[in-house]
């Protein structure tokens, strides 16, 4: 629903209003769920489980060259999915609910110059009571996003761009926590015509220590000693960005 500012509050800072809600029932898509499964959770797991969420966004573009948005959004998902281990499918868990803020803005101070910037604060909480803990798993709290774009100079054009993600919990009482990301990329071309384009793309992440997937789990290597943790050893496990790259592209558009 796009319409007027909510309030006489807002009028004064907005100029367009969007909100939405749903519900949906989607599909666990887990064998287990049909099939018998050694794992209670899964044997008891819904084959059909439900969604809910509202969205409310707030656009400005009061202010000349900028335009800026405000988001809050909520959903509540009765078996959120995730992976375990190294499975290579999500399997369904606990009920989850998520709060997300959302900042935004463009700034285009001439023709040929946009600067853009972005930050979302989530808040994502499993919905039952476990002493395990509260936590979700894979959720990041904060992640924000900034750069310039060059366009419209006689064929030539360019972006450069940095993105953060910060720490997420990898264990449902937050005792293990993932390292937080930061990646840079650019590219710059030249648009020959209607039909030819050549472009040059860079993608460095700037630390061979960011992490591209993050999980904690135990396990144990054969024959070694017994753990007093059900499955081995718990220990964080991730997988490392791509190293910084190169790539030159030529593009035709008939």
């Amino acid at each position: 629903m796009r319409g007027r500012c909510p309030s006489r509050l807002f009028a004064w800072a907005c100029a367009v209003a969007l909100c939405s809600a749903g519900i949906s029932r989607a599909s666990n898509e887990n064998d287990s769920a049909l099939w018998l499964s050694a794992s209670p959770v899964e044997a008891d797991a819904d084959p059909l489980t439900h969604a809910y969420g509202a969205e409310l966004e707030l656009g400005s573009a009061r202010v000349p060259a900028l335009k800026s948005t405000l988001g809050l959004q909520w959903s509540d998902v009765d078996a959120e999915r995730g992976f375990v281990g190294e499975g290579t499918s999500p399997d369904p868990s606990r009920p989850t609910r998520h709060y997300e803020i959302g900042v935004s803005s463009d700034y285009s101070p001439t023709d040929w110059l946009t600067f853009d910037a972005a930050l979302s604060w989530t808040h994502g909480r499993f919905r039952d009571r476990d002493p395990e803990g509260s936590r979700v798993p894979g959720t990041p709290d904060l992640a924000i996003s900034t750069g310039l774009s060059l366009h419209d100079l006689g064929g030539f054009f360019g972006a450069i761009g940095a993105r953060y993600f910060g720490s997420m919990p990898l264990a449902e009482d937050d005792s293990v926590r993932s390292d937080p990301t930061f990646l840079v990329a650019g590219r710059m071309g030249y648009r020959v015509d209607e039909t030819w384009t050549l472009t040059l793309e860079a993608f460095s992440q700037l630390s061979s220590t960011n992490r591209d997937i993050s999980h904690f789990y135990a396990s144990r290597v054969h024959n070694a000693a017994p753990s007093a943790q059900e499955g081995g050893y718990g220990d964080p496990r991730f997988y490392p960005l791509e190293p910084a790259s190169i790539r030159l592209s030529l593009d035709a558009r008939f």
